[in-house]
């Protein structure tokens, strides 16, 4: 960090894996050290669902197989969190296995080491279902891990139907679903922006849900990239319907005054943060900044490159440096 930098204590923009969420942080802290006791005593107080999925796909999101989460539910063999949070992991390390790139380009020891472990994460999911069949949140995982095993749509999307039937509006089975639905994963477009309006139409404003809409956006953005689309994907956010919907979306979302408390927040500031820097908004971009400080999530600036230079570039086009 340059010397300037450090007489104005600006902080350099930096991935936080916590969402800015202090709970999570000590989460992640008794984690690391192996206190799997105040871990899962921590998870089965909480008592908001959304609140609940947050910190167990924040738990999961570890490189490896940690020794913590075996002896987790070896002492707690009943515990339906238990197997759900060691059922999100093993999604993680399935994918780790796999890697990012596009499926033609994985290994084929690769895909078995893939599948295997999406396998297991469903063995345990499935026993949480069991367990606690009135929680969405082993539901929502599902769907992810059956995208990974190649479900169909009305597959994942009948799991979706559980997670909801279970708590209406839960941001993580919605989220889930919209990238279930994407066209890099067997969807299409249409299915993925219905299921976006659909979402938002029946949230309440200052629902983290209307933010699925800018994604949906994003998500459409990208697949022009990935089809080397690039002058369709340079003008992309230059169309008015896109700017249009885009804004309409942030007003109903983190642009209300009826804006709902949210552990969501974090990543769908971000969202919001990306696009307006693709729109050229500038004065809301800077709202955005200002609220998220130097901390960012992977997810969406990742789209765009290194996240953090990504971001630092979107901090100097509104100099906000």
């Amino acid at each position: 960090m340059g010397f300037w930098h450090r007489l104005l204590g600006i902080k350099r923009p930096v991935v936080d894996p916590d969402g800015l969420d202090p709970v999570a942080r000590q989460l992640r802290t008794l984690a690391a050290n192996g206190d799997h006791g105040s871990v899962h005593a921590a998870l089965v107080s909480l008592q908001d669902w959304d609140d609940l999925h947050f910190h167990v796909a924040a738990l999961a999101d570890h490189d490896g197989r940690p020794a913590w989460l075996d002896a987790m539910i070896a002492t707690n063999p009943a515990s339906a969190i238990a197997r759900t949070l060691r059922g999100a992991h093993s999604i993680r390390w399935a994918w780790e296995a796999r890697g990012g790139t596009l499926a033609a380009q994985v290994a084929g020891d690769a895909w078995q080491v893939f599948h295997e472990r999406l396998e297991l994460a469903m063995e345990d999911l499935d026993q949480a279902t069991r367990l606690a069949p009135h929680d969405p949140t082993p539901w929502a995982f599902m769907i992810r891990a059956g995208m990974g095993l190649g479900w169909d749509l009305s597959d994942r999307q009948a799991v979706f139907s559980e997670a909801v039937a279970r708590h209406r509006l839960h941001f993580g089975a919605h989220d889930r679903l919209l990238t279930a639905l994407c066209a890099k994963w067997g969807g299409d477009h249409e299915a993925m922006f219905a299921h976006a309006y659909s979402a938002a139409e029946a949230a309440p404003h200052g629902s983290m849900l209307h933010g699925l809409i800018a994604r949906a956006h994003v998500e459409r953005w990208l697949h022009h990239a990935m089809k080397d689309e690039s002058e369709l994907q340079r003008r992309y956010f230059e169309l008015p319907h896109v700017r249009q919907d885009i804004l309409r979306s942030f007003r109903q979302c983190l642009g209300t005054p009826l804006m709902a408390r949210s552990k969501e927040a974090f990543t769908v500031r971000n969202l919001y943060a990306f696009c307006f820097y693709a729109l050229g908004e500038s004065g809301l971009l800077l709202r955005e900044l200002e609220m998220l400080g130097p901390h960012l999530s992977e997810y969406p600036w990742m789209l765009e490159g290194e996240p953090a230079e990504v971001f630092r570039r979107a901090r100097q086009s509104v100099g906000y440096v």
